[in-house]
């Protein structure tokens, strides 16, 4: 009967095509995770100091993942296993990314003010149309033999045509703005702190969407961000529209054209 021995202290060694073939790899896995981190060493990244040396010191242990120090594959891939498992976490410097609201809330104000004083404007344009219907009626009375060959040739004013102009102004901005500018305001603000912190009781009206909309927070916050963007940029074109206008009107010298800014605000 054979003798059955047990051979102990046995080395495995690998050719060298296996051996170059795995070292290749895991240098291939070591550039990945380095290319997908570079992002955290620029300036602008906006994380902390902390956070950034955390990532640097990590992403310096890949790199003593090498050939020379370390002869023994099985132990480098071992290593940059527990590496990958003890990526540091994301920390941001939250005020990197904070908004400067001034500009914006004095812009709310002098809406505001407009949407006051165009209230006011409307009014005394309703008063001054009621009274020109009233005279055009007593006039027809008055007349009703007298047959009438020619159009009435209405003639305007200059504050009839800058109320008039005031109450363009006035339904152009409800179209515009179909929830009040603080709201907006309001809503990108929550959208970019979500952005930050991803904590969505810090953005109630992110998460409110969310539930509503049956989208993600990232998703609504995109859309709030896009949408302060896109009714400040109509603002600025409607404000445009509106100054040109009306430095067109004070300029007037000829009741024609008056009567022509007139009827083209009428056809808006």
């Amino acid at each position: 009967m054979s003798e059955i021995k047990n051979i102990k202290n046995v080395r495995v060694s690998y050719p060298d095509e296996y051996t170059n073939k795995a070292w290749d790899e895991l240098n291939a896995r070591k550039e990945r995770l380095l290319r997908s981190s570079d992002w955290t060493q620029l300036d602008d990244c906006g994380l902390s100091e902390g956070c950034i040396e955390s990532w640097n010191t990590w992403r310096d242990s890949i790199r003593a993942l090498n050939r020379k120090k370390l002869k023994n594959i099985n132990k480098a891939n071992k290593m940059l296993e527990h590496i990958r498992a003890v990526q540091p976490n994301v920390v941001y410097v939250k005020k990197d990314f904070k908004v400067d609201t001034s500009k914006s809330m004095r812009k709310i104000k002098e809406h505001e003010q407009i949407i006051t004083s165009l209230n006011a404007d409307v009014k005394n344009l309703k008063k001054d149309l009621s009274e020109m219907a009233s005279i055009f009626l007593a006039f027809r009375k008055e007349n009703q033999e007298v047959a009438v060959e020619e159009p009435v040739k209405v003639i305007v004013s200059e504050k009839m045509v800058l109320n008039r102009l005031k109450l363009w102004y006035s339904n152009e901005l409800s179209d515009i703005l179909e929830f009040p500018l603080n709201v907006v305001m309001e809503r990108c603000e929550q959208a970019i702190d979500y952005k930050v912190s991803h904590d969505e009781e810090m953005s109630p009206l992110v998460q409110l969407h969310s539930t509503i909309h049956d989208k993600k927070c990232d998703e609504i916050s995109d859309m709030f961000i896009v949408e302060k963007k896109t009714v400040l940029t109509k603002l600025g074109e409607l404000d445009k529209q509106y100054y040109k206008l009306k430095n067109k009107v004070l300029n007037v010298k000829t009741v024609d054209t008056l009567i022509e800014i007139y009827d083209k605000l009428d056809k808006k």
